[in-house]
């Protein structure tokens, strides 16, 4: 990568390992790189040739093996275990952008402002999927119908789920984060490495056995691998951590403005605002804000929304952002207008002077009149007594 590039990256959240993996997938590596790395292996099960010894310090590039042309899904097993020591997950490999996705961003606002910010249909919607009340919805993972897959749902359940927004897709990860699953689909759809990360095994996930005590700890206590794994199944640390309502994640009283740059990352956040453009020095008010910070909701792009929502913004939040209370940011002034009551007042000064001044002209024509026709009437009587 160029220079720029490289700073982009940076900016973006990426270190020099999670690009190469994640968004390069080993691909700009030689063949001696990948030896040294004991990820060779990996390349060779999805179909790459093994080099002549020559040839070792040849750059590996895209395959032209039938393994590509396959979806996620029609993997076998040794194939999709190599794509994901790749950083392949089924999204990446099928080719779907986080709008495919279907984020269902409105699923994460408390309630009371969803219910501002979704139209009466969708509203009546959300109650077809038993949605009627406040703590329905606020609880993420208690109504009952979250526990279901999609191919679960009935017909009606599945379109009132599409009509607020959900893909099958986005549903399944999102909403039931795979529980409705066996563990033999959780293989298929090519997720079970990552509940196997979290310490989830077959006795386990069947109820023959005790959960994992990962499920009992704070996000930050997690490892790594362990935050990935939850990322991947569409885990967030305001949904993992203690399961409070959505009202009451931290993030909705002041969206992490009040944290140090550090502090970000304590709370497991740190690189949405990286994804929004936000550096440690910006964050701390030794650089410009972000081009992000002074761009309408409708002009962000999808993964700037979906950073902004992780930090619990909506369009109707970003529409009276403020900015951390380190920055130097401050909003655009807003233009300066005149009162509609000032506007209206004067309009009508005017139209009550000109009304005022055409009755008095009418009146005074009338006057005029009056008094000529006295005058032709006075002549007329003063003729007929001199003959």
């Amino acid at each position: 990568l160029s220079l720029d590039s490289r700073v982009t990256a940076t900016r973006m959240g990426f270190t020099e390992d999670s690009w190469d993996c994640y968004v390069n997938h080993y691909i700009g590596k030689t063949w001696r790189e990948l030896i040294d790395m004991d990820l060779d292996k990996y390349f060779y099960r999805l179909g790459w040739v093994a080099p002549d010894a020559d040839d070792l310090d040849n750059v590996v590039g895209p395959s032209s093996t039938s393994v590509f042309d396959k979806k996620w899904n029609e993997l076998n097993r040794v194939e999709r275990e190599a794509a994901e020591e790749l950083c392949y997950c089924s999204g990446i490999w099928d080719g779907l952008s986080l709008a495919d996705w279907g984020y269902p961003i409105y699923r994460f606002v408390p309630f009371n402002r969803m219910s501002r910010a979704l139209n009466t249909d969708k509203l009546n919607y959300a109650k077809e999927l038993g949605y009627n009340y406040p703590e329905d919805w606020d609880n993420t993972g208690s109504n009952q119908v979250e526990l279901k897959q999609f191919s679960a749902l009935n017909n009606n359940e599945q379109q009132a789920a599409k009509n607020i927004g959900f893909t099958e897709a986005s549903w399944d990860c999102y909403q039931n984060h795979y529980r409705g699953y066996t563990w033999l689909e959780l293989e298929d759809k090519g997720v079970q490495s990552h509940f196997r990360a979290l310490n989830w095994n077959q006795d386990s996930w069947q109820g023959n056995k005790e959960i994992p005590e990962t499920v009992l700890r704070f996000w930050r206590d997690l490892s790594d691998t362990e935050q990935r794994a939850l990322v991947e199944l569409c885990y967030s640390p305001q949904m993992w951590n203690e399961q409070l309502p959505i009202p009451d994640w931290t993030c909705y009283s002041d969206h992490y403005f009040g944290s140090t740059w550090d502090e970000l990352e304590s709370h497991g956040v740190q690189q949405f605002f990286i994804s929004l453009g936000w550096t440690q020095n910006s964050w701390h008010g030794n650089s410009n804000a972000p081009e992000s910070q002074d761009t309408q909701w409708e002009n962000l792009t999808p993964e700037e929304k979906y950073a902004a929502s992780q930090v619990c913004f909506d369009e109707s939040a970003w529409s009276t952002r403020s900015a951390p209370m380190f920055s130097t940011w401050e909003p655009e002034p807003k233009a300066k207008g005149t009162h509609p009551f000032w506007v209206f007042t004067f309009v009508l000064l005017i139209v009550g002077g000109v009304t005022g001044i055409v009755i008095v002209l009418m009146l005074r024509n009338v006057e005029a009149k009056k008094a000529q026709n006295a005058d032709v009437e006075f002549a007329e009587n003063s003729g007929i007594e001199i003959s």
